[in-house]
C-alpha cells in the first residue's frame, strides 16, 4: 500500500468505515460458499439426470465440497481477507478498542480467534514481503 493510500485511509477511518469493509469482506467469502453450493447442485442435478444413486450423488457432493475453487476463488478469498487484515490494522493504528472493530469482530464471531490470529501472522508476513518488492 503506498504512503498516499495509507494516508488517505487513516485521515477519515471512523467505525462506519471498518464496518463498510468487514460487510464487503464477509460479501466476498459469503460469494465464495455460494459459488460452492451451486457447484454441488449442478453436480448433484446433472448425476440426477444421468440415473446415478444417491449414494454417488452424496459422495459427489462431498467431493465437490472438499475440491479447491479455481484461482479467481483464490484471489476473492485473499481479497476480502486483505480487507478484514487492514481493517483490523488501522484500527489498532487508530488505537480504537478491537471490540469495536468490525473487521475484528466478525471474524472473530465467524471463523474464531484462531483464524484471527493466522490471518494476522499471514498479513503482516504478506506485507512485509510487499516491502521487499518495492525495493527491488
Amino acid at each position: 500500500m503506498s504512503d498516499q493510500t495509507w494516508q488517505r485511509l487513516t485521515r477519515s477511518w471512523s467505525g462506519h468505515r471498518c464496518s463498510a469493509l468487514a460487510k464487503l469482506a464477509r460479501t466476498i467469502l459469503d460469494a465464495q460458499d455460494r459459488l460452492r453450493e451451486g457447484l454441488v447442485e449442478v453436480t448433484d442435478r446433472t448425476l440426477r439426470l444421468l440415473n446415478r444413486s444417491s449414494v454417488e450423488r452424496q459422495f459427489a457432493a462431498e467431493l465437490v465440497k472438499r475440491l479447491p475453487l479455481p484461482a479467481v476463488g483464490e484471489n476473492l478469498i485473499a481479497a476480502a481477507r486483505g480487507l478484514q487484515v487492514t481493517g483490523i490494522v488501522v484500527c489498532v493504528a487508530e488505537s480504537r478498542r478491537l471490540t469495536e472493530c468490525a473487521c475484528f469482530t466478525d471474524v472473530v464471531r465467524v471463523e474464531g480467534q484462531a483464524k484471527v490470529k493466522s490471518l494476522i501472522t499471514a498479513g503482516m508476513a504478506d506485507w512485509a514481503g510487499l516491502g521487499t518488492l518495492d525495493a527491488r
